[in-house]
């Protein structure tokens, strides 16, 4: 974990999502609306097709959406008001 917590690398990464972030702090909160809607048009789709493949990028776009939302809930009170 100490390695971990020294990375140059994550220290980076951080640092540059926190700072574009801080600008745009509702971006990951709209992608996750986005890509919601986007998944129930897919799903739909899927109902209509009886496509098995449909459903699996239905749920994968919906569980992406459930990232981004949350991850943008999450970073919303670190970043501040701005």
């Amino acid at each position: 974990m100490d390695r971990l917590n020294r990375s140059r690398i994550l220290g980076s990464l951080i640092e540059f999502f926190a700072t574009r972030l801080a600008r745009y702090r509702g971006i990951p909160i709209l992608l996750g609306v986005v890509l919601t809607v986007v998944s129930f048009i897919i799903h739909i789709i899927a109902v209509l097709t009886g496509y098995t493949g449909w459903y699996v990028a239905a749920f994968t776009v919906l569980h992406l959406a459930i990232f981004s939302g949350l991850l943008g809930i999450l970073l919303a009170e670190p970043l501040g008001r701005g």
